[in-house]
């Protein structure tokens, strides 16, 4: 089987939550009758798991399973899937997420921009966060071909009239990525060193964008900070919203089912070490990478400030809020009616879960807490109300 597009899974069922297979069974789902496509998932559970498939979704479908004890380590997974695949290019996806039938049908385009780019191109998929409420709904009805692209705009409209019922939040910069399958070998693919929830795809995306920059990097790069609205990131985050944002206006994103995330698992408390690891990497000017590609052309000037880790002020991207504020105009979401990637509807305060939110974000990243904290302080200060920014990780 050789095919133009591996679409890259992996999975281990999570413990106690029995609703894990479910997941990866909706996502298989997702990609069901496309004989063009070859779905590769990686299981690493103790047990192999018993898939609910048609004999459509049995047709494009390669499943391994290979225990792997210790905390889960969805980079070093991928890896082992990508290994498996046979396609020029991977889409590197979660079995908790969802795609739309009408994505689905414009992946080899994609993939055809990027053959006639180069083989270092790569694009990047943004992705909202169902709601605990809303996500047993909205996959309850995903499946309903007439309906499924009006819940996609349904859930898209609804975080961007700066509404708190359908979104908990968006991820801009995500790990759904389209690579040529043999850059992301050369590359290394995800480091091993990562283990356990988060920062292995910032840094992939770190280096994807080293060889394929929309600027030179800004000053503030090496600066990990989000909020809870994207007009406010600030360092690698924005810059690599950069690359996300244009999919966004267009509705290709993908999008998140809600599923709990307790504090007590090991994967979770990885996150504050992974955190750490990924901003020594930041200060590494000394980095070494592999050579492009045949067939790559880009500024020899820019390519090599990049690759020797300067950091250079004098940015050629516009200011990211303004272009952010652009982008959403020039696509028929003027900022007025769509406040939501900049702040909440007027009247709208969210009211599920953020006491424990914060509680999480105590815990997980006490710096960052105490950060936020202090900046919503201010904001009191100044303003005499808080927008709420900066209190969500």
């Amino acid at each position: 089987m050789n095919t133009l597009l591996s679409v890259i899974i992996p999975f281990r069922k999570r413990s106690g939550d029995r609703a894990s297979i479910e997941r990866l069974d909706q996502a298989i789902a997702c990609f069901a009758d496309q004989p063009d496509i070859e779905l590769v998932v990686f299981d690493t559970g103790r047990r192999s798991t018993r898939l609910k498939l048609t004999n459509g979704q049995q047709d494009n479908l390669r499943y391994f399973h290979q225990f792997q004890p210790g905390v889960f380590a969805p980079g070093q997974v991928r890896n082992a899937a990508v290994a498996h695949a046979t396609g020029q290019y991977i889409f590197l996806f979660d079995a908790d997420l969802l795609i739309s039938r009408k994505m689905i049908n414009q992946l080899s385009g994609f993939v055809r921009e990027l053959t006639v780019e180069g083989p270092l191109a790569f694009r990047m998929y943004p992705c909202l966060y169902l709601s605990q409420l809303y996500s047993a709904h909205f996959t309850a009805e995903f499946f309903k071909p007439v309906l499924q692209q009006a819940l996609y705009q349904e859930a898209f409209e609804s975080w961007f009239r700066g509404e708190v019922c359908k979104v908990d939040g968006i991820a801009l910069a995500s790990s759904c990525l389209l690579i040529n399958r043999e850059w992301f070998l050369a590359m290394g693919g995800f480091r091993q060193a990562f283990a356990g929830h988060g920062y292995e795809d910032f840094d992939l995306i770190h280096r994807l964008a080293m060889y394929y920059p929309v600027g030179k990097r800004p000053a503030d790069y090496p600066e990990d900070v989000k909020s809870q609205f994207p007009g406010d990131y600030r360092g690698f985050r924005r810059y690599f919203s950069y690359y996300a944002v244009p999919h966004l206006f267009k509705g290709t994103f993908l999008l998140h089912q809600w599923h709990p995330r307790p504090l007590t698992r090991q994967y979770h408390r990885k996150r504050k070490e992974n955190e750490a690891r990924f901003a020594e990497i930041l200060k590494d000017a000394t980095a070494t990478l592999p050579e492009p590609l045949p067939g790559f052309q880009a500024d020899a000037e820019i390519l090599a400030v990049l690759k020797n880790g300067v950091f250079d002020s004098d940015t050629v991207l516009s200011d990211f809020p303004c272009w952010l504020r652009e982008q959403q105009t020039l696509n028929g979401f003027p900022v007025e009616e769509y406040p939501g990637l900049f702040h909440f509807q007027a009247g709208v305060r969210k009211k599920n879960g953020g006491f424990w939110r914060k509680l999480r974000k105590l815990f997980l990243n006490p710096v960052a807490f105490f950060r936020d904290s202090v900046f919503v302080r201010k904001s009191w200060g100044k303003r005499g109300r808080s927008r709420g920014t900066g209190l969500r990780s």
